[in-house]
């Protein structure tokens, strides 16, 4: 009983934080320097064999922070396209890195990016606007999110209603154990006592 008791407060608490992470409404939300972003667009869905790492609308991906200085071309980048809209991000691969010709005033690079699925690059970007770098890709992850958000009331009756009736089945199921082990039991009795 100890143990059911423990579970269910466990998964309460795991489910009240990816509820509360979910409907945070605080832009830079990371969990140990990783963020989640779902993903709306098809940019970056596979167009060649030897692609790795591609991801479509709907899926979820999770990056981790990096130094601008370590991002390498060929790598997956989430940043912010355009410092007058930082609520906008885009996840592309980096084509060029151009490094700074005057260290003097910033020694961070700047990127050229492009939407494996887009026929021309992105705009130059800095790279102070990089929030991270693709190490995660979850298929359809994202489209059940959404789905919750846009049904939080349903989703949370379905969860809970989910919950007691595991919580019934496996209270029954032990009760009948119970009575069961207690038949065993007066039956093994009589049988000794003859």
């Amino acid at each position: 009983m100890f143990m059911d008791f423990v579970f269910f407060i466990t998964i309460i608490l795991i489910l009240g934080g990816a509820f509360l992470f979910m409907v945070s409404q605080k832009e830079d939300k990371t969990i140990a320097g990783y963020r989640f972003y779902n993903v709306l667009t098809d940019s970056m869905v596979k167009t060649k064999s030897n692609q790795k790492g591609n991801f479509q609308s709907g899926d979820m991906i999770i990056v981790k922070k990096i130094n601008p200085k370590d991002v390498v071309v060929g790598d997956i980048i989430t940043f912010v396209p355009n410092v007058n809209s930082t609520n906008t991000y885009l996840t592309h691969r980096v084509i060029e890195k151009k490094e700074p010709k005057d260290t003097s005033k910033s020694d961070v690079p700047n990127f050229i990016t492009q939407g494996d699925a887009n026929n021309s690059p992105d705009p130059e970007i800095s790279g102070e606007n990089i929030i991270g770098k693709k190490v995660l890709v979850i298929p359809k992850v994202g489209t059940i999110i959404k789905f919750v958000r846009e049904n939080l009331l349903s989703v949370i009756v379905f969860v809970v209603s989910l919950f007691l009736f595991v919580y019934l089945i496996t209270s029954y199921l032990k009760e009948t154990n119970k009575r069961k082990r207690k038949s065993r039991r007066k039956k093994n009795e009589k049988s000794k006592k003859k």
